[in-house]
């Protein structure tokens, strides 16, 4: 592994923000301006982070699209992709974009997945912080994600994983982990299933942090048990919302509006940092002139396609049908 430089950058941000106050050449309007934008390139600079989508080949050029949204709003995040294949045209493609492509094989850890509903990679954010452990934060999004507005968050509250909820979703009102609750009792224990789920589809790692809890082994452990015992976990969903009934500990829970799945919780657009075009929603290339949505759904999905016809030439848009 490569040897990377640690600059403190605490002491350097307060130094430069004392010598800026202090210099008599500068007018105090000229400060306040020159001050707000060192804050932003200070906070580019503190962190070291990346935001990735696990997909297959197939779903590159749509992971493009949501990728490329993020990063209108957070300039500071490396783009990565990871999947267990891609072409060579998904390669260029990808480079056309100053994106990242990496490959891993899980197939030896999550065994049986084949020919499931959900495909291998959907697995891979798990292990997304031993494949880039030198990173400090890793940003797991989906290809349905549409990003709202720039992340404001603290990151240092985030010790090893960060996520959301729905004020509608209890994991004991859980259907998927509800109907095998009893074969999960009786292999792990009691766990707690009166809190509220998490929403799959945008996480927050700490790298450290998972490195520190074993977590990646953790997964797969609750993965083959789960085979074991007749409770199969189908997707990476069930099976981080089994993770969560007993280590809720090593979760940090966002604001419901920080990632919107269910609109009936939505009261301002402008509150909302990622919409989810999954669960209750259709995906945002399935809309059609004869879908039936309701204004929520309405009003992202027009951003969505203003999005993408103001960014991508329609031949990316058509070769590769991303409506």
């Amino acid at each position: 592994m490569e040897n990377y430089i640690r600059v403190d950058y605490e002491k350097l941000n307060n130094l430069a923000v004392k010598l800026l106050k202090i210099c008599p050449f500068i007018p105090e309007d000229r400060k306040n301006i020159l001050l707000e934008n060192y804050k932003t390139y200070y906070n580019v600079g503190k962190y070291k982070k990346a935001v990735i989508i696990c997909c297959d080949n197939k779903y590159i050029p749509k992971a493009i699209v949501a990728l490329e949204l993020f990063y209108s709003y957070n300039k500071d995040c490396k783009k990565i992709i990871i999947c267990t294949r891609h072409d060579n045209n998904m390669e260029l493609l990808c480079a056309s974009f100053n994106i990242m492509v990496k490959e891993v094989d899980l197939n030896n850890k999550f065994i049986g997945i084949k020919n499931q509903k959900y495909p291998i990679e959907c697995f891979y954010h798990f292990y997304v912080y031993k494949l880039l452990p030198e990173y400090d934060y890793i940003i797991q999004i989906e290809p349905d994600i549409y990003t709202n507005k720039k992340l404001n968050i603290d990151f240092e509250n985030i010790k090893y994983i960060g996520c959301n909820f729905s004020k509608t979703m209890l994991i004991k009102n859980f259907y998927p982990i509800m109907k095998d609750y009893n074969k999960i009792k009786n292999e792990f224990g009691d766990g707690n299933i009166n809190q509220y789920k998490q929403n799959s589809g945008v996480k927050i790692y700490n790298v450290k942090g998972l490195s520190n809890i074993n977590f990646y082994e953790k997964i797969v452990y609750y993965y083959n048990k789960s085979i074991e015992i007749g409770a199969k976990r189908m997707g990476d969903d069930s099976l981080f919302t089994l993770y969560q009934i007993y280590n809720e500990k090593y979760i940090k829970m966002f604001n419901p509006e920080f990632h919107i799945i269910y609109y009936n919780e939505i009261k301002n657009y402008k509150d909302i940092t990622f919409f989810h075009f999954g669960g209750p929603n259709q995906k945002y290339w399935k809309i059609n002139k004869n879908s039936n949505l309701n204004l929520t759904q309405k009003y992202f999905y027009n951003k969505m396609i203003k999005f993408i016809n103001n960014n991508f030439e329609d031949k990316f848009i058509n070769e590769n049908h991303i409506l």
